[in-house]
């Protein structure tokens, strides 16, 4: 495995009580030692994840989940109030590292720099703990460019259709085997859904996201709590974490035993990290801890945004019924009466539409780490030096939030903005968003994963209404989970629906 050295902390930032913001080349004073503190407090706080119902919880329990909604205000404020504030860059200089914060407005200047920058070197902050790897295969991660790879696999047109194959016939399959009528937590069940049909196109239509329910749930629990793996003292302050940690890489050392020659022809194997960069895979226990590492890249993004979408929709019931009305127009099927996932963006434009609303509406930010030193050119500014290990946050909410692109009603839910006056998808509001990177780091799974949420959410529609067994009751405005946002957010609480299939 080829060795390279861990990225260093830049050591030239400034020292305690010099100005450590600056935003276009102009300083200003920040109270960096309350934030520093509030980053070391606030990961020690337990966050209550437990969906029980208990007529009453313990003291203990109701005075946790106090701290946890105080700690999600507090990291809402300032993480908003430094995204929100990128125009077009705001630099932190808080040692050891600088974090630059960028608008997407840099876009083609940040572009210049993708040698130099990287996302998965982020690893060297965050493989140890989150994922358990060793410093060789962290080393392995960062050395090597795997953008070849995987635009191979992504890319081609023949690929992204027998993917695309594999997606439909597991969606469909799971939606045929569901019960009539069921009342169900929604999340939950639409996240499985749809990590389960992409993760039978990556792993095979075998793997355990496809037939053991109970590693679902694990993984579920670990796409949203693995993060709490970085607090002190983990073992102790994050259980359930390392719990569904163990599980998973366990069950997937015996999936990968009893399904090895199938397992090897799979992309989810041949893009794996520890296949690509040591001739003794096999015997390197971290193959399985990134094969964790890649199903939280590729599969929660697609399983958040279905949730995502259906919650916008059932709170405005005059959308929800426009696209279920679309899902079920037997003219967007084809000549077999099933829908054509090629053609699913032209079949379902106000479906896509929300899609895109959704997307603009949580992604949040994108973060790259710096492999070498360079300067970063600002507009009408000097420009900002940053060394090796520094990091670059990509700040999308900035750009897509923007009443001046997007409207006053930039922060509601209103999909039509993506709509041309004939209805369908307008392509120059399309190219407007900002949310699978800058141009030479755009997410290489962008397809995949987009048609496969329509195709999720479409089916579901056509097979079922969605009904609330709670007579007289609105649902709930969907809340964002606690904690800094990076990448896509993810729906924090949960409401009971029933289904009836149609």
């Amino acid at each position: 495995m080829q060795q390279v050295g861990v990225i260093p902390s830049s050591s030239s930032h400034p020292a305690a009580g010099d100005s450590v913001l600056t935003g276009d080349g102009a300083p200003f004073p920040f109270p960096y030692h309350i934030f520093l503190l509030l980053l070391l407090i606030a990961p020690i706080v337990h966050t209550y994840r437990g969906h029980k119902r208990l007529e009453r919880r313990p003291l203990s329990v109701r005075l946790v989940k106090i701290l946890s909604r105080m700690r999600y205000r507090i990291y809402s404020l300032i993480y908003n109030a430094i995204i929100n504030c990128a125009k077009p860059t705001l630099s932190i200089n808080i040692f050891p590292r600088k974090v630059l914060v960028t608008d997407p407005s840099m876009e083609s200047t940040l572009s210049r720099h993708t040698s130099e920058t990287s996302l998965a070197n982020v690893m060297f902050l965050i493989g140890r703990r989150v994922f358990g790897l060793s410093d060789e295969t962290i080393n392995a991660i960062g050395s090597y460019d795997p953008r070849p790879v995987h635009v191979g696999e992504f890319s081609s047109a023949s690929n992204v259709r027998a993917l695309l194959a594999q997606v439909s016939a597991t969606a469909s399959q799971k939606l045929r085997s569901q019960p009539d009528v069921q009342e169900a937590e929604l999340g939950p069940w639409l996240f499985k859904l749809t990590s389960s049909s992409v993760a039978s196109a990556l792993w095979g239509p075998e793997s355990p996201w496809v037939v053991d329910e109970e590693f679902q749930t694990q993984f579920m629990e670990i796409s949203g709590s693995q993060m709490t793996l970085l607090r002190p003292f983990s073992r102790y302050t994050a259980q359930a974490a390392h719990k569904a940690r163990a599980f998973i890489v366990d069950r997937l050392r015996s999936f990968h035993v009893k399904n090895r020659d199938s397992r090897l022809r799979q992309i989810a194997h041949r893009i794996n990290a520890v296949v690509l960069s040591d001739p003794n895979w096999e015997s390197n226990k971290d193959y399985f801890n990134v094969e964790l590492l890649t199903s939280l890249g590729l599969l929660v993004t697609p399983s958040s945004m279905a949730v995502w979408m259906i919650r916008h929709l059932l709170m405005r019931p005059d959308l929800f019924d426009r696209v279920a009305k679309e899902a079920r127009d037997p003219n967007a099927l084809d000549a077999e009466g099933n829908i054509d996932v090629a053609r699913i963006r032209e079949s379902f434009p106000f479906l896509a539409a929300c899609l895109y609303e959704t997307l603009r509406l949580h992604m949040t930010a994108i973060p790259r780490l710096a492999k070498a030193d360079f300067d970063v050119a600002v507009p009408n500014s000097q420009p900002i030096h940053l060394k090796s290990g520094d990091l670059i946050y990509l700040a999308m909410s900035s750009f897509n939030r923007d009443t001046t692109t997007w409207g006053s009603d930039a922060s509601i839910f209103s999909p039509d903005k993506f709509l041309t006056d004939s209805g369908r998808l307008s392509a120059s509001m399309v190219r407007k968003l900002r949310v699978f990177g800058v141009a030479g780091n755009l997410c290489p799974g962008r397809k995949l994963g987009f048609e496969t949420i329509l195709f999720v959410v479409a089916n579901m529609l056509r097979d079922f209404d969605i009904e609330n067994p709670r007579e007289g009751e609105d649902y709930p405005e969907p809340r964002t989970e606690d904690g800094f946002g990076i990448g896509f957010e993810r729906c924090a609480n949960e409401i009971t629906v029933r289904l009836r299939r149609v």
